[in-house]
């Protein structure tokens, strides 16, 4: 039976706030509540006097005092500049300093760059005692984004269908003229946003997008030029144009780096062409696009002036002269939403146009992936993030990126922990003031676990294949060989297709487990979990044969004086019967000290939604005794209560914030605390507990230390010694030598299959650390009451590493000593999840959303097609999540960034793939000629297919930590852990892709098979008759 899981989700948004007091409290329709909501929330709603009387005085009187206080700053500090450039042209008459670079110098001052624009407009409206006003202002955009997220939901698909077919009916017409009544209702930093959106990329002098002097320290101090020969290299240099692109919007990424720079030369420079006139035209008025055609064709430079001169005027008149990077500072929660309003909205229309365009072939809907937004002086994220996530785009957002700016906490953290934590991939808060505290990086990976890169550099995280197994287990392969070479041999050739590893060898220094150690561990876990579903104690083999020692005595004892040997034997034939004592009752007397290690430690984690009491399928049976529709389980009132107690004793421990989400975690150390744990959380009382141990996939590793006795320099004895010493030792090391568990043969095992380290202290010490043994099992627990009939239960998939250690405690008597577990366990962290009502492995299926993820995880946006491409060639070839991640990073970062295990086999594979690339280059370029003619026509936006492509051009934006060291090298490159691998642009072959999937396919995807059994040389005469059989 399925799992019975309830999850209840209330957005902020919806309930507003929710407080539990004796006169009911708060309702989410409290008109106080309305008063108290925050500002955040508040721009999202038009402003009560819009809709009335379609004009807000309040909002008014706001904008035009601001512009005035800008505008008195900004001739403020145009005196200043003036004063200083005639004080220096009287103190220097052959210097000629130029007034913009006098000005330039002063907005980098403290005084300007800290003067707040906001803070000035509140306490000037303080003064004049005028009232702000919180609302928005926009009535077109804020309608059209708010039906954008009705249609958003899954309920309204239907109807959203037929918008998309009402569009295609209405024309073009009926759009345009939508989109220029939206347009004219917009803010300068809004239309703006939504021009350079609209046409991709743009030319700008080099001095508004970055710091030219920065960036040329380096090679001005490399060269050593005078002071005259800088400054004017250096204003070469800032009036250079280059071109910046902004928006990929197949891909979702959006660039508006120094856009407040950009908007204030916009609104100061209006004869210079950034916007570009079909732009203009586009969204004010005029087919955009057919003149635009038509100036192309004719190529007339008369009439491009004249539309340019008349353009420029429009343009003139849409965004204002005499902006200033101050009017529009993001950090301001009014800037930010305008920001991010503008941009769904230009994602939007870019969408609509080609549902035009493409009336016949699916679309995917555009949305927004990744935001970056360098240099645009921002103080604070929280009106950004906040922005955000009102228009609901946490959903969608996997890359942020607000490196360069001027961050002086990390109080965001919490909305993103909040609410972007589950999708948020790339993060970027590099050249802030913030990056430069002691534990940054350490509380961003916390807050945001699932984050893959932190400021360009990739975040180091556990292989994807661990704890999952590689194959049903390594354990039930090695059993099988032995300690020669020639064994060793064959069982690696017998064994290849299943490790995945075809350059493997089972070397015979290599340490396995024998089957007299896989037998004691998985005796020991048997017992372990038979002790909690039954809550009886096992007896063990030793305390087996010591009561049947004393049974036999004490029947020799009673019939030793009787006469006649008939009647003795007979009596001594009785007294050989001997019937087990029932098994001890589960108590804290007889399990934690036997069977956990004082320092156990339990550690149990619940998926955030996995229930165990759903009260739709969990009633009464007296409630629905006359129902004969319900399908659910009919329980007694006793069992209703014990279920909803476990459910509340499952989740009602600690919550681990450092998630993000609400995962439910508990934690034990000790023998006693962990007991007491099991009882009252995981194993109760009045419910029957299984873990399907014989349907689990069980892994088992062994971890020994490296210091163990070297037998090379063992001291000689001589013969005479030997024989000296007493029979009766021999005889008992014998014994020890026999039993599986004990310490000598366990040293004696290790180091035969393994050879003696250099870096032993001394050739007498035996090993200093005990062997411990990891236990790793994949399966589905249940749970039954009394009145669930034979086919209930709640169910639910676990995931349980579980490791036990060697009993090396000394017992206490030897009554503790015979019943005492071999193996204790050590630690025990279990994981539940909801059970899949499918297979057990699911592999995820290639979507374009999985891909979008990809591209981001490992920085491929700016490569366009190419790293679109390549991420989806290995995503169709791969056959698990943990080859296709391992395949990228070595078609990614190189070699270097894989295992030490793989690296030579994966540099082989490439070095392959180069040589067939240059067998196939001429066939290449031949079949290329006449295709790239056709592709120049298309937009460069548009993703291929992955199969039409014969190679990509690859180029990271981030870097990736080594996660493995030569073992060959010297101590100084192994100490070199945190070195950091560079993707440098090169270019990847669809045959290296097809090798390198082939080859992690073989390594990483897990094959599971539950019937599988060890093999013997009997067994395999045995099928091989009964094949012959079947063929007769």
């Amino acid at each position: 039976m399925n799992l019975f899981t309830v999850h209840i989700s209330t957005p902020a948004s919806e309930l507003g706030v929710i407080m539990l007091s004796s006169t009911a409290g708060y309702t989410h329709r409290s008109r106080v509540l309305v008063k108290r909501r925050d500002e955040t929330s508040l721009r999202t709603v038009l402003c009560p006097a819009i809709r009335r009387s379609n004009c807000c005085r309040a909002h008014q009187r706001e904008e035009q005092l601001r512009a005035a206080l800008a505008a008195e700053h900004e001739q403020q500090l145009m005196r200043t500049a003036t004063e200083m450039h005639t004080l220096q042209c009287e103190l220097l008459p052959d210097a000629t300093p130029s007034l913009e670079s006098i000005l330039a110098e002063l907005r980098r001052t403290p005084p300007y760059v800290h003067w707040s624009l906001d803070a000035a407009a509140a306490e000037r409206m303080a003064e004049l005692r005028l009232r702000h006003c919180p609302y928005s202002h926009q009535r077109d955009i804020h309608a059209v984004l708010r039906q954008q997220k009705r249609l958003d939901a899954k309920t309204m698909k239907e109807e959203k269908q037929q918008k998309q077919l009402s569009q295609r009916k209405e024309g073009s017409a009926m759009v345009e003229t939508r989109r220029r009544r939206v347009f004219n209702g917009l803010t300068p930093l809004q239309k703006c946003v939504v021009c350079l959106l609209w046409q991709r990329s743009f030319h700008i002098p080099q001095k508004v997008v970055c710091d030219v002097r920065r960036r040329m320290e380096e090679d001005l101090l490399e060269n050593e030029e005078s002071e005259v020969d800088v400054n004017a290299r250096v204003e070469a240099e800032e009036q250079q144009l280059v071109s910046v692109t902004v928006c990929r919007p197949t891909l979702g990424v959006v660039d508006l780096s120094s856009i407040p720079h950009i908007v204030a030369y916009i609104s100061q420079h209006p004869e210079e062409s950034v916007i570009l006139p079909e732009t203009f035209e586009h969204f004010i008025g005029g087919d955009g696009t057919s003149n635009s055609n038509n100036n192309n064709n004719n190529n007339n430079n008369n009439n491009n002036n004249k539309k340019s001169s008349r353009i420029g005027s429009v343009g003139n008149s849409i965004i204002p002269s005499g902006l200033t990077e101050k009017q529009v500072d993001i950090s301001s929660t009014a800037c930010a939403h305008e920001l991010v309003e503008a941009i769904l909205w230009t994602l939007q229309v870019i969408n609509e146009e080609m549902v035009q365009k493409r009336e016949n072939t699916p679309h995917n809907k555009l949305v927004l992936r990744s935001l970056t937004l360098r240099r645009c002086d921002i103080t604070s994220a929280d009106a950004l993030i906040g922005a955000l996530r009102k228009q609901r785009q946490e959903t969608t957002l996997l890359a942020l990126d607000i490196s360069d700016n001027r961050l002086m906490n990390l109080r965001f953290l919490f909305a993103l922990r909040a609410h972007f934590s589950e999708r948020l991939l790339r993060l970027s808060l590099e050249g802030n003031p913030i990056t430069r505290k002691p534990d940054y990086r350490e509380q961003v990976r916390k807050s945001l676990p699932k984050l893959t890169s932190l400021d360009g550099k990739a975040i180091r995280r556990p292989p994807l294949s661990m704890p999952y197994p590689s194959t049903l287990s390594d354990t039930f392969r090695l059993a099988t060989t032995t300690t020669t070479t020639t064994s060793s041999s064959s069982c690696s050739g017998s064994n290849n297709d299943n490790s995945g590893n075809s350059n493997a060898v089972v070397t015979p220094n290599r340490r396995v487990l024998r089957a007299e150690e896989l037998d004691a561990v998985m005796d020991n876990l048997a017992r372990f979990l038979y002790i909690w579903e039954t809550r009886r104690v096992p007896w063990t083999v030793a305390e087996v044969e010591k009561q049947l020692q004393q049974h036999r005595r004490l029947s020799l004892k009673r019939h030793k004086n009787e006469a006649g040997t008939k009647r003795k034997e007979e009596k001594e034939e009785q007294g050989d019967e001997f019937i087990l004592p029932p098994e001890e009752e589960l108590d804290e007397d007889n399990f934690h000290h036997r069977y956990l290690h004082p320092s156990a430690m339990f550690t149990m984690t619940l998926h955030d939604q996995l229930s165990f009491f759903d009260p739709e399928t969990m009633r009464l049976a007296t409630e629905v005794e006359f129902d004969k529709s319900y399908t659910g389980m009919r329980l007694s009132p006793v069992d209703v209560r014990d279920l909803r107690v476990f459910d509340v004793a499952m989740k009602g421990n600690s919550r681990n914030l450092l998630l993000g989400r609400s995962v439910l975690h508990r934690f034990a150390r000790g023998s006693l605390n962990c007991y007491t744990a099991y009882k009252y959380s995981m194993y109760p009382q009045q419910l029957q507990v299984c873990h399907h141990l014989g349907g689990a996939v069980i892994s088992i590793s062994k971890i020994t230390d490296t210091a163990i006795k070297d037998t090379s320099t063992k001291p000689v004895v001589s013969k005479e010694q030997e024989q000296e010493q007493p029979k009766k030792k021999n005889r008992e090391k014998e014994k020890e030598k026999q039993k599986p568990g004990s310490k000598k043969n366990r040293l004696e095992m290790e180091s035969s299959s393994s050879p003696s380290p250099s870096g032993v202290f001394s050739s007498n010490t035996y090993a200093r650390k005990p062997t411990f043994y990891i236990v790793t099992m994949h399966g589905v627990m249940t749970w039954r009451s009394p009145s669930m009939k034979r086919g209930e239960c709640i169910m639910a998939a676990y995931d349980r590493v579980v490791t036990f250690v060697d009993n090396a405690l000394p017992p206490t008597s030897a009554l503790e000593r015979r019943r005492g577990a071999p193996l204790l366990v050590f630690n025990d962290h279990i994981y539940l999840r909801p059970a899949c009502s499918g297979d057990r492995v699911c592999y995820l299926a290639h979507s374009h959303e999985r891909v979008a993820r990809l591209v981001v995880e490992f920085g491929l946006e700016a490569c366009g097609v190419g790293g679109v491409g390549l991420v989806r060639a290995v995503a169709e070839r791969a056959s698990s999540d943990a080859a296709a991640h391992a395949t990228l990073r070595l078609l990614v970062f190189g070699p270097h960034a894989v295992d030490a295990e793989i690296r030579e086999a994966c540099e082989q594979l490439l070095q392959q793939g180069q040589e067939q690339e240059e067998k196939e280059e001429e066939e290449e370029e031949q079949e290329q000629e006449g295709s790239e003619e056709e592709n120049e026509n298309e937009n460069e936006d548009d993703c291929t297919n992955s199969a039409d492509r014969r190679y990509f051009d690859i180029l990271s934006l981030i870097t990736s930590d080594c996660t493995a060291m030569d073992q060959e090298g010297n101590e100084e490159d192994n100490n070199k852990k945190d070195d950091l691998v560079e993707s440098i642009p090169h270019r990847v072959t669809l045959a290296q892709v097809d090798m390198a999937v082939a080859f992690m396919n073989s390594r990483y995807t897990a094959a599971f098979t539950s019937n599988r059994k060890r093999t013997d040389g009997k067994e395999e005469e045995v099928e091989k008759k009964k094949k012959k059989k079947n063929k007769v």
